[in-house]
């Protein structure tokens, strides 16, 4: 019968460093906008009285995303869904 051997020690991998976190407050905040603005479209329902108007319809503070954590810019995030896997996937519903 042979001996129990210990297995190797695991390979340096310099990329490998501790995950850095954003804290909540530096991604979004809560804010009161001054102004609520919406395309000429959308008003032809609220002047037919389909849809209440603008301030009536939204929060007094709304959630506002912060555009220092979106490495292409603001809009340039929001064309591909990401799921738990990270895995990305255009054009597919998630």
């Amino acid at each position: 019968m042979m001996a129990a051997t210990a297995p190797p020690d695991a390979p340096k991998f310099d990329a490998q460093v501790e995950p850095l976190y954003d804290n909540r407050s530096d991604i979004a905040a809560f804010k009161t906008l001054p102004g609520y603005f919406e395309p000429a479209w959308v008003m032809t329902f609220v002047d037919a009285g389909k849809l209440p108007p603008v301030a009536e319809r939204l929060s007094k503070e709304l959630i506002v995303y912060k555009t220092t954590n979106m490495a292409a810019g603001n809009g340039d995030d929001g064309r591909c869904g990401r799921q738990g896997d990270a895995e990305q996937r255009c054009g597919q519903r998630l």
